[in-house]
């Protein structure tokens, strides 16, 4: 899911295309993940249990809504994960998704990435975004239909570099 959320949001950033298109295009994946429809608990979908699109794009949800958080509490994706290459990498450990998590977790506790990993790999449905589309200004499966209002937390997100 990091990768479908990156895609995105760098190319976006990069100026491959709009930040508008940049959301329109992680609208588009979320609404694929959805269709799926319910199913194993998306930790069992990411050991292997098929489930593909559910694993991209629920991935990509939540690390959308950590980066959400991230930035409410003056941080952001980033951030945490510039700190992580710089205190883990190189590595030639493996590091299973919960450790991954826990050690961005460190970083900036009060944003709950850790527990937002465990309630995403325990769900069987698609994550519902209402809550963080409505912070970003977004209306789910309407982006790019109309003129996106001001937003300074979407606009950070995608904001070119």
């Amino acid at each position: 899911g990091l990768a479908s959320y990156y895609q995105n949001v760098w190319r976006a950033r990069t100026g491959q295309f709009s930040a508008t298109e940049g959301w329109r295009r992680l609208d588009a994946g979320f609404k694929r993940g959805r269709a799926v429809g319910s199913g194993p608990p998306l930790a069992e979908l990411g050991r292997g249990w098929g489930g593909t699109m559910r694993v991209y794009w629920a991935g990509a949800a939540y690390w959308l809504e950590s980066d959400i958080a991230l930035r409410q509490h003056g941080s952001s994706l980033d951030a945490v994960l510039g700190a992580f290459r710089r205190q883990h990498l190189p590595s030639e450990r493996y590091w299973p998704p919960e450790e991954f998590i826990t050690a961005l977790d460190a970083e900036v506790p009060q944003a709950g990435l850790l527990a937002r990993y465990q309630r995403y790999a325990a769900d069987r449905e698609f994550p519902d975004l209402r809550d963080s589309y409505r912070l970003l200004g977004l209306k789910i499966g309407q982006i790019g239909d109309e003129e996106m209002p001001a937003n300074a937390l979407r606009e950070s997100i995608m904001e070119r570099r």
